[in-house]
Protein backbone atom coordinates (compact mmCIF):
# COMPACT_ATOMS: atom_id res chain seq x y z
CA UNK A 1 0.00 0.00 0.00
CA UNK A 2 2.79 2.50 0.60
CA UNK A 3 3.98 1.63 -2.87
CA UNK A 4 0.13 2.71 -4.17
CA UNK A 5 0.52 5.97 -1.84
CA UNK A 6 3.66 7.07 -3.23
CA UNK A 7 2.77 6.33 -6.54
CA UNK A 8 -0.84 8.62 -5.99
CA UNK A 9 1.44 11.04 -4.06
CA UNK A 10 4.37 10.93 -6.76
CA UNK A 11 1.45 11.59 -9.74
CA UNK A 12 -0.15 14.41 -7.31
CA UNK A 13 2.69 16.29 -7.13
CA UNK A 14 3.69 15.70 -10.88
CA UNK A 15 0.20 16.73 -11.61
CA UNK A 16 0.65 19.47 -9.11
CA UNK A 17 4.26 20.40 -11.14
CA UNK A 18 2.69 20.20 -14.49
CA UNK A 19 -0.37 22.45 -13.06
CA UNK A 20 2.21 25.21 -11.86
CA UNK A 21 4.16 24.82 -14.69
CA UNK A 22 1.19 25.11 -17.24
CA UNK A 23 -0.38 27.75 -15.44
CA UNK A 24 3.66 29.55 -15.29
CA UNK A 25 3.11 29.01 -18.67
CA UNK A 26 -0.03 30.36 -19.60
CA UNK A 27 0.24 32.87 -17.26
CA UNK A 28 3.18 34.02 -19.31
CA UNK A 29 1.36 33.97 -22.63
CA UNK A 30 -1.16 36.13 -21.35
CA UNK A 31 1.49 38.64 -19.96
CA UNK A 32 3.33 38.47 -23.03
CA UNK A 33 -0.46 39.35 -24.76
CA UNK A 34 -0.99 41.71 -22.40
CA UNK A 35 2.50 43.83 -22.92
CA UNK A 36 2.41 43.28 -26.92
CA UNK A 37 -1.02 45.06 -26.81
CA UNK A 38 -0.08 47.73 -24.20
CA UNK A 39 2.53 48.05 -26.62
CA UNK A 40 0.56 48.51 -29.57
CA UNK A 41 -1.90 50.55 -27.74
CA UNK A 42 1.42 52.83 -26.66
CA UNK A 43 2.25 53.16 -30.15
CA UNK A 44 -0.98 54.01 -32.21
CA UNK A 45 -1.72 56.71 -28.99
CA UNK A 46 1.79 58.06 -29.82
CA UNK A 47 1.63 57.80 -33.31
CA UNK A 48 -2.04 59.63 -33.11
CA UNK A 49 -0.60 62.52 -30.79
CA UNK A 50 2.68 63.24 -32.75
CA UNK A 51 0.14 63.37 -36.14
CA UNK A 52 -1.84 65.64 -33.86
CA UNK A 53 1.05 67.39 -32.90
CA UNK A 54 2.13 68.12 -36.71
CA UNK A 55 -1.53 69.40 -37.06
CA UNK A 56 -1.35 71.51 -34.79
CA UNK A 57 2.37 72.94 -35.55
CA UNK A 58 0.92 73.34 -39.15
CA UNK A 59 -2.09 75.02 -38.58
CA UNK A 60 0.31 77.20 -36.13
CA UNK A 61 2.96 78.01 -38.96
CA UNK A 62 -0.28 78.93 -41.50
CA UNK A 63 -1.59 81.28 -38.44
CA UNK A 64 1.54 82.59 -38.18
CA UNK A 65 2.42 83.26 -41.54
CA UNK A 66 -0.88 84.56 -42.43
CA UNK A 67 -0.57 87.38 -39.26
CA UNK A 68 3.23 87.99 -40.79
CA UNK A 69 2.00 88.35 -44.19
CA UNK A 70 -0.78 90.74 -43.05
CA UNK A 71 1.78 92.67 -40.43
CA UNK A 72 4.02 93.26 -43.49
CA UNK A 73 1.06 94.47 -45.56
CA UNK A 74 -0.22 96.84 -42.89
CA UNK A 75 3.45 97.55 -42.69
CA UNK A 76 3.76 98.30 -46.08
CA UNK A 77 0.22 100.70 -46.55
CA UNK A 78 1.50 102.70 -43.82
CA UNK A 79 4.67 103.15 -45.31
CA UNK A 80 3.23 104.10 -48.61
CA UNK A 81 0.57 106.46 -46.74
CA UNK A 82 3.46 108.50 -45.09
CA UNK A 83 5.38 108.66 -48.68
CA UNK A 84 2.43 109.73 -50.07
CA UNK A 85 1.41 112.67 -47.35
CA UNK A 86 5.43 113.19 -47.62
CA UNK A 87 5.00 113.93 -51.47
CA UNK A 88 1.65 115.73 -50.77
CA UNK A 89 3.28 117.54 -48.16
CA UNK A 90 6.21 118.55 -50.40
CA UNK A 91 3.69 119.46 -53.43
CA UNK A 92 1.50 121.98 -50.89
CA UNK A 93 5.03 123.42 -49.83
CA UNK A 94 6.45 124.20 -53.00
CA UNK A 95 2.59 125.67 -53.70
CA UNK A 96 2.81 128.28 -51.14
CA UNK A 97 6.31 129.04 -51.78
CA UNK A 98 7.00 132.77 -51.14
CA UNK A 99 7.53 134.49 -54.88
CA UNK A 100 11.28 135.11 -53.97
CA UNK A 101 11.49 131.09 -53.86
CA UNK A 102 9.17 130.42 -56.36
CA UNK A 103 11.26 132.84 -58.88
CA UNK A 104 14.74 130.98 -57.66
CA UNK A 105 13.23 127.41 -58.27
CA UNK A 106 12.18 128.15 -61.86
CA UNK A 107 15.15 130.17 -62.59
CA UNK A 108 17.50 127.22 -62.03
CA UNK A 109 15.18 125.04 -63.90
CA UNK A 110 15.23 127.47 -66.99
CA UNK A 111 19.23 127.58 -66.79
CA UNK A 112 19.48 123.80 -67.47
CA UNK A 113 17.04 123.77 -70.66
CA UNK A 114 19.09 124.44 -73.39
CA UNK A 115 16.09 125.39 -75.57
CA UNK A 116 16.90 128.78 -78.26
CA UNK A 117 14.13 128.69 -80.46
CA UNK A 118 11.26 131.17 -79.09
CA UNK A 119 9.10 129.66 -76.64
CA UNK A 120 5.83 130.24 -74.99
CA UNK A 121 5.96 129.73 -71.27
CA UNK A 122 2.09 129.31 -69.21
CA UNK A 123 2.32 129.75 -65.57
CA UNK A 124 0.19 127.91 -63.03
CA UNK A 125 -2.45 130.08 -61.25
CA UNK A 126 -0.68 129.85 -58.21
CA UNK A 127 2.36 130.86 -59.65
CA UNK A 128 1.28 134.02 -61.29
CA UNK A 129 2.39 136.48 -58.35
CA UNK A 130 6.20 135.20 -58.75
CA UNK A 131 6.26 134.24 -62.44
CA UNK A 132 5.72 137.52 -63.85
CA UNK A 133 5.96 139.15 -67.43
CA UNK A 134 8.72 141.01 -65.93
CA UNK A 135 10.29 137.70 -64.38
CA UNK A 136 9.87 136.33 -68.15
CA UNK A 137 11.93 139.23 -69.43
CA UNK A 138 14.47 139.15 -67.12
CA UNK A 139 14.78 135.03 -67.74
CA UNK A 140 15.08 135.69 -71.34
CA UNK A 141 17.95 138.64 -71.01
CA UNK A 142 20.07 135.91 -68.57
CA UNK A 143 19.79 132.90 -70.14
CA UNK A 144 19.48 134.69 -74.03
CA UNK A 145 15.57 133.09 -74.01
CA UNK A 146 12.68 133.39 -76.39
CA UNK A 147 10.27 133.43 -73.92
CA UNK A 148 6.93 134.63 -74.61
CA UNK A 149 4.03 134.88 -71.39
CA UNK A 150 0.88 133.35 -72.43
CA UNK A 151 -2.16 135.04 -70.57
CA UNK A 152 -3.66 131.62 -70.04
CA UNK A 153 -2.88 129.93 -66.35
CA UNK A 154 -3.02 126.24 -65.48
CA UNK A 155 -5.86 125.80 -62.59
CA UNK A 156 -4.60 125.19 -59.53
CA UNK A 157 -1.25 124.64 -60.10
CA UNK A 158 1.74 126.09 -59.38
CA UNK A 159 4.90 126.18 -61.73
CA UNK A 160 5.01 126.40 -65.22
CA UNK A 161 4.65 124.45 -68.54
CA UNK A 162 7.07 125.32 -71.77
CA UNK A 163 5.80 125.29 -74.97
CA UNK A 164 8.25 124.51 -78.36
CA UNK A 165 6.85 124.11 -81.32
CA UNK A 166 4.06 121.80 -80.16
CA UNK A 167 5.91 119.87 -77.36
CA UNK A 168 5.63 120.62 -73.91
CA UNK A 169 8.13 120.73 -71.00
CA UNK A 170 6.24 120.12 -67.82
CA UNK A 171 8.30 122.07 -64.82
CA UNK A 172 4.21 122.10 -62.83
CA UNK A 173 5.36 121.41 -59.38
CA UNK A 174 2.20 118.84 -58.53
CA UNK A 175 3.96 116.80 -61.61
CA UNK A 176 7.72 116.93 -60.33
CA UNK A 177 7.36 115.83 -57.67
CA UNK A 178 5.36 112.82 -59.18
CA UNK A 179 7.96 111.80 -61.12
CA UNK A 180 10.61 112.20 -58.36
CA UNK A 181 8.57 110.31 -56.62
CA UNK A 182 8.31 107.77 -59.54
CA UNK A 183 11.73 107.50 -59.61
CA UNK A 184 13.18 108.35 -56.19
CA UNK A 185 10.33 106.59 -53.66
CA UNK A 186 12.08 103.54 -53.43
CA UNK A 187 15.29 104.87 -52.47
CA UNK A 188 13.30 107.39 -50.04
CA UNK A 189 11.13 104.65 -48.14
CA UNK A 190 14.47 102.13 -47.40
CA UNK A 191 16.04 105.77 -46.12
CA UNK A 192 12.82 106.48 -43.92
CA UNK A 193 12.10 103.05 -42.66
CA UNK A 194 15.09 100.94 -42.83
Amino acid sequence: MDAIENMITRMNEQAISEREALKKERLAEIDMAFIQEQTHINNEHEALLQKQIKEIEKKYKQQRDRQQVTFRQAALHEKQRVLTKFFKDAVDEMNHWPKEDMQKFSEHLLEKIELATPLTIQVGELSRDGLTAEWVEEMNHLYNKQMTLLDELLPKQAGFILHDNGIQYNFVFENLVKELQTHMGVELAKRLFD
